[in-house]
């Protein structure tokens, strides 16, 4: 488990110990680089939006089992549920289209597995990846 301040400067360790464990885990390169780019989407939304009136923490979490790899992220920011938010337009043009939602739609594009749940007062994020 590792835990470092909701700050964009700690983003670098989320995503290459991500990275560094799903390598480890048995994913391809191209997967494990997958696996990165979600954990930054998520870190990032974090320090952007779940703290804002304070610096909190988020923690990370990554297993592996015989079929697929997991990175739990959590903190104690505003609750949010990435789950339940509706897919942006992609047909339309980036102009038409807004601002947000594509970071979401990244991360459960490409794994396979997205749980959230809030127990306690704080957000779990459950990522899996099949290996």
């Amino acid at each position: 488990m590792m835990e470092h301040s909701a700050k964009l400067e700690n983003l670098h360790y989320f995503v290459e110990e991500a990275g560094k464990l799903a390598l480890e885990a048995g994913l391809s390169p191209t997967e494990a680089t997958r696996v990165e780019l979600c954990v930054e989407e998520v870190v990032v939304n974090i320090v952007n939006y779940a703290y804002p009136d304070e610096t909190g923490v988020v923690r990370m979490e990554c297993s592996s089992d015989d079929e697929k790899f997991i990175v739990t992220i959590s903190d104690e920011g505003v609750s949010f549920d990435m789950s339940l938010q509706t897919p942006p337009d992609i047909t339309s043009s980036a102009a038409e289209r807004g601002i947000g939602g594509l970071g979401i739609f990244l991360v459960k594009e490409l794994m396979d597995e997205v749980e959230y749940r809030r127990e306690n007062d704080t957000n779990i994020l459950v990522l899996g990846k099949k290996l």
